[in-house]
């Protein structure tokens, strides 16, 4: 014990409060003690709140710049896609079409960029059908398919037919591509603003 209390309790024990004096020394010492922790713990706390916030805080302005570079990603599948369908739709258009005369072998070179605008669409596409919606990607496929089938049936029916062409099998093709193909294209379209929020 420190000299200066023993000083202090002889001189209180003196004048008869020694007890009460001890006791009121220790439960100062206990509150004061007690002062000190709580505010020690009430610091610690603060800090690890504060902590916490910063942690908080970074991880939003992870998320929100993870979030904003897959929405590029997404815009930049949205228009690369609608690009490559739009020249798929335009080079099935140009082969199956009733209109004008085809001298030479100029078919077959409409042909071919039909199977090269479909081969580029299906390459860039069917990867990354992850970035679009369900029902985007389901309308996508579908479009693909469209076009692949009557390109085909055209071949079939008309381009490669030893006869006349058959009439009735080539308005059934050009009906699908120009009527039905530009309907899903529209529908793609709004599928695709809708995944832009452009509406």
């Amino acid at each position: 014990m420190p000299e200066w209390l023993q000083q202090a309790i002889s001189s209180f024990v003196g004048a008869g409060m020694g007890t009460t004096a001890v006791g009121w020394y220790i439960k100062t010492r206990i509150e004061a003690g007690v002062r000190e922790r709580h505010m020690r713990l009430e610091a610690d706390l603060q800090s690890q709140l504060e902590e916490s916030k910063s942690k908080l805080a970074r991880f939003a302005v992870e998320h929100q710049v993870k979030f904003s570079h897959l929405h590029t990603q997404r815009a930049e599948v949205v228009a690369q896609g609608y690009m490559v369908l739009r020249h798929l739709y335009d080079a099935t258009r140009s082969y199956t079409s009733p209109a004008g005369e085809i001298e030479g072998n100029a078919r077959e070179h409409l042909r071919i960029a039909v199977l090269q605008a479909l081969e580029a669409a299906e390459d860039y596409l069917l990867p990354r059908l992850i970035y679009l919606p369900e029902k985007s990607a389901e309308n996508t496929k579908s479009f693909l398919s469209l076009m692949n089938r009557n390109a085909g049936k055209f071949r079939v029916t008309v381009d490669t037919s030893a006869d006349i062409p058959k009439i009735a099998a080539w308005q059934a093709v050009w009906n699908e591509v120009s009527k039905d193909g530009e309907q899903l294209l529209n529908e793609l379209a709004n599928d695709y603003r809708e995944v832009l929020d452009v509406c």
